[in-house]
């Protein structure tokens, strides 16, 4: 009985072992923040462990905002909820007038290390805005997302010359 028990045992915790993985993003799902943001371009000082690397300034949407352009789920882009708890983080990945990007950077909990495989994921939204402007909805898209891991941290640098740093 006791050799079963300690089978079981060992089984049980190779198999958690085996299979638990560690996120290295902190805050990954931005439910952590300092302030409720009560505009747009509210995200560097909001979202604990967040930064935007650049000079274009990303959005903070959650439903704790009392202003309706940065609430979730209805918001100045539309309506969004998050993918889980009540915020997340809006970034244009293509700005039709100036043709810029906005970024958004966070510290790994810990160094990346040669000859280990990571698994990367997050979740993008379509926004269901309607652009007045260009009356295009939600035809205009970018074709790919990427993720870019640096040693060093950016810190509000004129977003073509991050870009450089991207191609």
């Amino acid at each position: 009985m006791n050799k079963l028990i300690l089978l079981l045992f060992l089984i049980f915790n190779l198999n958690l072992s085996a299979f638990s993985q560690v996120n290295l993003v902190p805050n990954a799902d931005f439910e952590e923040f300092s302030v409720c943001p009560f505009d747009g371009s509210q995200f560097d000082g909001y979202v604990k462990d967040w930064y935007n690397p650049t000079l274009y300034s990303p959005d903070y949407y959650n439903n704790c905002a009392l202003s309706p352009s940065c609430s979730v789920p209805y918001n100045f882009y539309g309506y969004n909820y998050a993918r889980s708890g009540y915020g997340y983080a809006f970034i244009g990945a293509f700005d039709y007038y100036v043709q810029g990007r906005e970024y958004i950077s966070i510290k790994l909990n810990d160094t990346l290390q040669a000859g280990i495989t990571y698994c990367v994921g997050f979740f993008l939204n379509l926004p269901s805005m309607k652009d007045n402007d260009l009356n295009t909805g939600c035809k205009l898209a970018i074709d790919r997302v990427g993720v870019f891991f640096q040693i060093h941290l950016f810190r509000k640098i004129p977003t073509m010359l991050f870009q450089q740093f991207l191609n």
